[in-house]
């Protein structure tokens, strides 16, 4: 299993109706930022664990200042066996740290709640589905990476359009969602973030928000 863990880094969020998706465009392209792209378009899956009364989820509806996600993401198509990570998120603030660790994943494994506490060789993702031992929802998405040209990764943009969102609910994964807005993230590090006080980026107002939060 490969283990990361992201160096602080602070997040933006911008929401935007499809009208409006030409004009974002128009904004990274003619930013001075210099954003190119980095990576080629890929959807996005991830399913969120949380407490049997949804306190992760309350807390990022009501905007707490100190948050915590603990999802599993993959790729590629929902498969018997699953190539994908878990993530350890942590936000004080606007002030973020991500753990990551890769590893496959039995598909009914992940969705049986009797087994899911075991289903890790990683004691801190153990640790993590006990914590949050209620699988909730699952997100999905197609996303644009950029990155910019005049501070590489210290400085990246992501678009992420055609979000659908499925509950899972006593066994069953509920039809899929449609919302029917976008979603801009642009990720500072914090270092960067002090030194530059890179605070207007897009014309767009900035919004506190979580795509866990849709489900």
């Amino acid at each position: 299993m490969k283990n990361k863990k992201s160096v602080p880094r602070v997040e933006f969020k911008y929401t935007f109706d499809n009208r409006d998706y030409n004009k974002v465009l128009q904004d990274i392209h003619r930013s001075e930022l210099f954003f190119t792209k980095q990576y080629d378009d890929r959807k996005v899956n991830s399913i969120y664990f949380d407490t049997y009364n949804h306190q992760q989820l309350n807390r990022a509806i009501e905007g707490y200042y100190e948050k915590e996600k603990f999802r599993y993401r993959y790729y590629q198509e929902l498969t018997p066996v699953v190539n994908g990570q878990w993530e350890v998120k942590k936000k004080l603030g606007i002030v973020t740290i991500k753990d990551v660790f890769q590893e496959e994943v039995q598909m009914n494994d992940m969705f049986n709640k009797i087994a899911n506490y075991n289903i890790s060789s990683n004691e801190k993702v153990q640790f993590y589905l006990k914590k949050f031992s209620h699988l909730n929802s699952l997100v999905s998405y197609h996303r644009k990476y950029f990155v910019s040209s005049k501070y590489g990764v210290d400085l990246r943009l992501t678009i992420d359009t055609g979000i659908k969102t499925s509950k899972y609910i006593n066994g069953s994964i509920s039809r899929e969602k449609p919302y029917n807005s976008n979603v801009v993230e642009i990720k500072i590090s914090k270092i960067l973030y002090e030194d530059e006080k890179l605070n207007r980026i897009l014309s767009f107002p900035r919004v506190g928000f979580s795509k866990y939060s849709m489900a």
